[in-house]
């Protein structure tokens, strides 16, 4: 296996077995500890939130081209990662370039930490508190700062549905897109400002439209429970 790859699954373990630990410190079902529940979207809801996703993260990528910063640092890293498999080595990619990370940082960020923070804090510094970990976890100020926004979103979404599986899909949809793009050598045209600006609002816009696509709540407040706030 490439060995970039190989720095890269191990990485995935680190937040998987973080997750895991975490879950397991904190008493009860390991499933409930990391957001492994039925999630309350409809399917028209989880639909509208894997576009307003994807169009935040088009939006994100376009601003930092816009700004000369997308070709530099860890972002073209894991492109030239991406680009450079071929044969099986190109199957693992999509696996833990792709897909690995939606499964493993969604169960610590989203899926436990979250749920932590909005047991004891509350819902926006809950979101927003997962969300900057998540940005500081990346350990770059470019893709931090690009992590943080997506993760506001990915944290909404957790929150409103009651469950990490929706904010999965989105973030394995959106890496797949990215390493087969990479894989491609597909370099994606800058749209204008007006463009991105319609992107943001349309991301927005798809958020607000999942919040409305839900079935009730059972009980009680979405993402917090009795044992959260006593533990």
């Amino acid at each position: 296996m490439d060995e970039g790859l190989e720095a890269a699954l191990w990485s995935q373990a680190v937040w998987l077995g973080a997750a895991v630990l975490g879950g397991l410190m904190a008493g009860g079902p390991l499933r409930e500890r990391l957001g492994l529940v039925p999630n309350r979207l409809r399917w028209a809801g989880v639909g509208l939130a894997i576009v307003g996703f994807l169009a935040l993260s088009i939006s994100g990528d376009a601003v930092l081209r816009l700004l000369e910063l997308r070709d530099v640092g860890p972002l073209r890293r894991l492109d030239e990662l991406s680009g450079q498999q071929t044969g099986g080595n190109a199957l693992a990619a999509f696996a833990i370039l792709g897909l690995l990370p939606a499964l493993t940082e969604e169960l610590l960020f989203r899926g436990f930490i979250q749920r932590i923070l909005v047991a004891r804090l509350g819902a926006v510094v809950g979101i927003a508190g997962a969300a900057a970990l998540f940005g500081l976890a990346h350990a770059d100020p470019v893709h931090s700062s690009a992590a943080f926004v997506l993760g506001l979103f990915l944290g909404t979404l957790t929150f409103v549905a009651g469950s990490v599986g929706p904010a999965m899909l989105c973030h394995g949809l959106n890496n797949l897109l990215s390493v087969t793009g990479s894989m491609g050598g597909w370099s994606p045209t800058s749209p204008s400002e007006l463009a991105i600006l319609g992107l943001v609002a349309g991301s927005g816009l798809a958020l607000w439209g999942t919040s409305r696509l839900c079935y009730p709540a059972p009980t009680g407040e979405l993402q917090t429970d009795a044992s959260d706030a006593e533990s």
